[in-house]
């Protein structure tokens, strides 16, 4: 019998077993190992005649030999194996290794501050006069200096020319500089399962450091990358990913499929996970030609949210068109259903996403969008960024105690609050809405949507002072900023527009949330006609549920607030994982009683910041997007633009009062991106009476 087979690099074994029957002689047993054109032999260690092939004489005459054959093939082909495969990756690796060059950026902190520290990073000489590319990883912060030592030990200082925000590239150019530029692959894509070697510098003087790996995957986070499990340090973004013939297939970035926007430390927390990314030579060498003339490569912006974030959805429908946007400007309009872009049939919403994603402002999209059963054509050039509307009020506040009294849903009474611009108008203290721009308004619903608006826009505003009075008059009201502090509100006028029942009696109750955790509930133990704000307290179930109620006791019962504490079946900290979770527990507290769509307001600690943020900017919750952020602040990075905008997310931020310097600047920077962002901020300092404020506040966000 023989068995043949194939190992790595062209290696070929052999080995046979030969046995005469009738001699009753195990006459031949031995390996052949071709290698590089040459055989070693193997014998077999027992080719004496035998006289007894029995079991009982010779019990493993043939099978012995085989393992033994095996064993001794798979450690001789193994050697030959790592042999060849260390020589190949030292050869590769020593091709590229010139162009591989040390970053090291000297940055300054605030303004009251020296030089306070130093980041060391690897960049690849690109072709061009003294040009070096890298990640926007290894340049960030306030640069006071950047200086690159190649693989000789030389420094050289270098300045910014220009960055692709899409990629997080950064192209540098150091003057009088003469860099080795390595060979690149042609084709746009590694085959996946090739060999990959990550290289990096970390030392001056030193050979760059190696880690070996395959390419796991190609056309990654959004079609812009190539995926490795070779391990990739954070000190290495910027390094090359390399062929095993020495050409560069790659640059080494940190990038994440869930990325929405231009965070550039998105994907350093796999570090040592067998998932890295790297951008492919071609479209590396493409945009260091445009980043060339000085001008930064930034991410195009459409001004369009979406209906789903699902990537397998295959109806991509518009919720919303932010004004002014490119597609506003256009003509695309909330409820369009895209359906190609640039003739390419768009199946999912992962499509459509990654055309996005990597297209930069001033790229020009041709927009199939179907509208009544007819297909329209639309030019679209994205814009870097949208003039976001500052958000306004007329200060009309729903009165939930008169619909409550009248049993009447279609009947939208409204408080005016003093000083307003519903006020100044002339509209009475109370009065009931009929239309808003000539639009009828019908419910309550219909009030919330028609009533939003932006400062300083002039809205039509159709009212009477009573249900049953015959006459109505048409007002205009100019519409002014929100306030960026929380309001007071005196107890009666809380009762009245809250519909609270002062004889109500509330009591406390768990329920169970199949396969998910408990639902802890503080509420009426009677089911009211008003509607009841929701506070979801994230950062609360590591407390017993009576502490926590008892605090809050008093206001929920005075604002008309239910308490909810949802535990996981682990009874850990809630994270991002336990996001069903809460949506389960929302759905389950609404069953038995009406809820106020404009007071479901979570309060998180630092540890929920992850959980609250996937909630707040779920596109499948649009009501959902109010929150509390007790003695910390929410860093919303990659976020769409338009998902902030279209979700129309408020804020309320706590602070404890004892902050230090650093973090009351990092509060700050962090607050004015938000803001910057179309998220509305009020920022309060912690004291005792936190509940007042909270419940206030929430009040504070049903005012149109």
């Amino acid at each position: 019998m023989s068995q043949s087979g194939s190992g790595s690099f062209g290696r070929t074994w052999t080995f046979c077993d030969i046995t005469d029957t009738r001699q009753k002689t195990c006459q031949n047993m031995s390996i052949e190992v071709t290698h590089d054109d040459s055989v070693v032999r193997i014998p077999d260690h027992d080719q004496h005649p035998r006289t007894d092939m029995s079991e009982s004489a010779y019990p493993y005459p043939r099978r012995s030999a085989k393992i033994c054959t095996i064993v001794l093939l798979l450690t001789y082909s193994t050697t030959f194996a790592n042999e060849q495969l260390d020589a190949v990756v030292r050869s590769a690796a020593a091709q590229v290794a010139p162009s591989v060059v040390r970053i090291r950026t000297i940055t300054r902190g605030d303004t009251s501050q020296a030089v306070v520290s130093s980041q060391t990073s690897t960049g690849l000489a690109v072709p061009g006069d003294g040009l070096i590319v890298t990640s926007s990883f290894s340049v960030r912060g306030q640069a006071a200096a950047i200086f690159v030592e190649d693989a000789q030990g030389n420094r050289h200082s270098a300045e910014i020319v220009a960055r692709d925000q899409i990629r997080n590239l950064i192209l540098l150019k150091c003057e009088g500089a003469d860099f080795q530029t390595p060979a690149f692959i042609e084709e746009q894509w590694p085959e996946p399962g090739a060999y990959a070697i990550a290289m990096g510098r970390l030392f001056p003087g030193n050979e760059p450091s190696i880690s070996v790996g395959i390419i796991s995957a190609v056309g990654r986070v959004h079609g812009l990358a190539i995926q490795t499990d070779a391990k990739i340090s954070p000190v290495n973004y910027g390094g090359p990913l390399v062929t095993v013939d020495g050409r560069v297939s790659g640059l080494l970035v940190p990038l994440s499929p869930t990325d929405r926007g231009d965070s550039i430390a998105a994907g350093v927390e796999w570090y040592d996970s067998g998932i890295g990314f790297a951008i492919p030579a071609r479209d590396l060498l493409i945009a260091v030609e445009k980043l060339t003339d000085g001008t930064d490569m930034l991410r195009g912006v459409l001004g369009a949210s979406f209906a789903t974030r699902n990537p397998l959805e295959p109806e991509i429908r518009i919720a919303a068109v932010i004004p002014d946007s490119p597609a506003d400007k256009v003509g695309l309009k909330a409820g369009d259903q895209i359906l190609r872009v640039n003739g390419q049939q768009i199946s999912r919403f992962g499509i459509f996403e990654s055309i996005i994603r990597s297209s930069s402002a001033g790229t020009t999209l041709n927009i199939t969008a179907l509208r009544n059963e007819e297909e329209t054509d639309y030019s679209v050039t994205l814009t870097d960024k949208l003039n976001l509307p500052v958000p306004g009020q007329l200060g009309l506040l729903p009165d939930e105690g008169s619909i409550a009294d009248s049993g009447r849903e279609d009947t939208v009474v409204v408080n005016v609050l003093p000083d307003s611009p519903a006020f100044k108008a002339g509209l009475t203290d109370q009065c009931v809405i009929l239309k808003i721009n000539e639009a009828p308004v019908t419910g309550r619903s219909e009030f919330r949507q028609r009533a939003r608006t932006f400062a300083g826009t002039s809205v039509s505003v159709e009212w009477k002072p009573k249900p049953d009075s015959p006459d109505t008059t048409t007002t205009e009201i100019q519409a002014v900023a929100r306030p960026n502090a929380v309001l007071s509100f005196n107890e009666d006028f809380v009762r009245q527009v809250t519909g609270s029942d002062p004889d109500a009696k509330w009591g406390q109750e768990e329920q169970q949330i199949a396969e998910q955790g408990t639902l802890r509930i503080f509420r009426p133990e009677e089911k009211q006609s008003s509607r009841l704000g929701v506070l979801v307290m994230l950062s609360e179930n590591d407390r017993p549920f009576e502490v926590v109620y008892r605090n809050w006791e008093r206001t929920c019962q005075a604002h008309n607030l239910m308490l909810v504490c949802p535990e996981n079946l682990q009874r850990t900290d809630l994270t991002a994982e336990d996001m069903t979770l809460i949506q389960e527990c929302l759905t389950a507290v609404s069953q038995r009683q009406p809820i106020d769509m404009d007071r479901i307001i979570f309060v998180s600690s630092p540890r929920q910041s992850e959980l609250c943020f996937s909630l707040l900017t779920n596109s499948r919750q649009q009501s959902v997007n109010r929150a509390v952020f007790l003695d910390t602040w929410p860093v919303f990075h990659g976020t769409l633009p338009e998902t902030l905008i279209s979700k129309r997310l408020s804020l309320l931020t706590v602070s404890s009062g004892t902050e230090s310097r650093q973090q009351r600047a990092l509060r700050s920077a962090a607050t004015s991106a938000l803001r910057t962002g179309g998220v509305r901020v009020i920022e309060i300092t912690r004291d005792e009476d936190l509940q007042k404020h909270i419940a206030a506040w929430a009040l504070q966000e049903k005012v149109r």
